[in-house]
Order: C-alpha cells, then sequence, then structure tokens
C-alpha cells in the first residue's frame, strides 16, 4: 500500500530545504569573509615624543592608529620581523615610566599603563610610542637621536599588520530580516498555490 504525503508536509518539506539552502549560503558567504593580515609598516618604541614632552599613553594598537591612520581594531602588532602573517605574536614593546620591564619581556599588543592625566608622566604609565629609556635628542644627545640604551639585544620595533576581510560570523539583523521575509513569500506562495 502506498502511503500518501500529505500537502502540507511537502510544502513543510520543501520550506525546510529552502531554509537549509539559505542558511548554507549564509555560511558560505561568512566563510569567506575570513580575517586576512596585510603588513603595513613598523615603528620603534622610541621613534615617539621625549619623556620630558610628556606625551600621551598608546597601546601598540593605538600607536599603529595613529601612524597608519584608520581605529585601533584595524590592526594587529608583531615583535617578529617575519614577513609572514602565521607569526605574528600579538605582542609589542613598550618602554614605562622607570620601569623598563616591557623592554625586556613584550606585553600584549593592547595594554597600555594609563594613568588618570592619560600622559606619560608618572610610575604606572606605559607606552609603545615614547622616547624614555633611549638616546633621545630630548636627552641632549642628537647625534645619537633613536639608538636604543639598554638594548637588552632587541630593537624593540613593533610591526604593524591591518586586519581586512573581519566578520563576527553573525548576521546583521537587516540581513535576518530579510530571510524571513522571503521565507515569508515563499510560505505565502506554497499557501496560494494549494488553495
Amino acid at each position: 500500500m502506498k502511503s500518501k504525503n500529505p500537502r502540507g508536509l511537502r510544502s513543510l518539506v520543501g520550506l525546510g530545504k529552502c531554509c537549509i539552502a539559505v542558511m548554507a549560503a549564509l555560511g558560505a558567504a561568512s566563510g569567506a569573509m575570513a580575517s586576512t593580515y596585510a603588513y603595513v609598516g613598523s615603528f620603534n618604541v622610541f621613534d615617539g615624543a621625549f619623556v620630558g614632552d610628556m606625551p600621551e599613553v598608546l597601546s601598540a594598537r593605538q600607536a599603529a592608529a595613529y601612524l597608519f591612520g584608520g581605529v585601533y581594531s584595524d590592526y594587529a602588532i608583531s615583535i617578529s620581523a617575519s614577513l609572514d602573517p602565521l607569526t605574528i605574536s600579538h605582542t609589542a614593546w613598550l618602554d614605562g615610566y622607570f620601569d623598563p620591564q616591557y623592554l625586556e619581556t613584550p606585553a600584549g599588543e593592547d595594554f597600555v599603563g594609563t594613568l588618570p592625566s592619560g600622559k606619560y608622566d608618572d610610575y604606572g604609565a606605559y607606552s609603545a610610542l615614547v622616547c624614555d629609556h633611549a638616546y633621545c635628542q630630548g636627552w641632549g644627545d642628537a647625534a645619537n637621536a633613536g639608538l636604543e640604551y639598554p638594548s637588552y639585544g632587541y630593537s624593540y620595533t613593533n610591526y604593524v599588520w591591518r586586519i581586512s576581510g573581519t566578520s563576527s560570523q553573525v548576521p546583521e539583523p537587516s540581513s535576518v530580516a530579510m530571510i524571513l521575509a522571503g521565507l515569508g513569500v515563499l510560505g505565502g506562495a506554497q499557501a496560494r498555490r494549494r488553495s
């Protein structure tokens, strides 16, 4: 005996297949939007303003936005000179007011020591772009400006990568509304077909 497939069940199965196809297309589109990294340049911690000028404290990503434009979330920072995006360390060199610890061991790319003033002017201030523990013109040593001291064997260069094609993998509300409207139209067409 042949089983009967009610018309409503066929419509529901058809609508289910359509939903699966739409969701698969959305997944493929969001997968194609994976993050990519493009090397844009570098900066040395000591390229920043002289400590005596009390510059603003900046994380390495904030310094990248300041130097290369955009916003800090556009960038990833590495202490590796490699041009292979797989080696991006997401760490950075920073200098500290009377505290060079992050010239010995790098900090996270978003780390910044801030004070209520927001300036590099007291203990607890750390910045990725300040000329403090180096020979700076502000120290009266124009001939050796920018040379690192003490070097600890590092160059104190932060390498900057621009992040592009980022996707949160979650559709925007307008996209969800369009999908639901499309499914409503399909449901309406199925209902008209039945009558």
